[in-house]
């Protein structure tokens, strides 16, 4: 209900009753501004090509990280997508590596980079 989540005071022993035990984290808890603590509701948000059918790359250019695949903070996820990003982000940077050739080949194979990425992220 809204005063619940208005309150920090009510908040924080929310926040406490779900984490009896964690030391750490209750003290942390504990020891947190009650001017620092809010509520925001975890909303599902989904990816660009559900919600409009759109493509996330189109010519030389992609969507990327959380624009391309939107998480809540509650399960850690954000950080291995992060890893996951970083890993396949390569396919840019393999793209624009010892261009060779023709004004052509080059722009289809900087073309090709943000489709293989989002390929793979897909």
């Amino acid at each position: 209900d809204a005063t619940t989540t208005d309150d920090p005071l009510k908040l924080r022993e929310i926040v406490l009753s779900g984490i009896e035990g964690a030391l750490e984290a209750v003290s942390v808890v504990e020891h947190t501004d009650l001017n620092s603590i809010m509520c925001s509701p975890l909303r599902y948000r989904s990816p660009w090509t559900m919600l409009w059918g759109l493509e996330v790359c189109k010519e030389k250019m992609t969507v990327t990280g959380d624009a391309m695949q939107p998480m809540t903070p509650d399960i850690g996820q954000g950080g291995c997508c992060a890893l996951e990003d970083a890993v396949v982000v390569r396919c840019l940077g393999e793209a624009l590596l010892g261009i060779k050739g023709s004004e052509e080949q080059r722009d289809q194979r900087v073309k090709e980079g943000p489709e293989k990425y989002v390929k793979q992220r897909r």
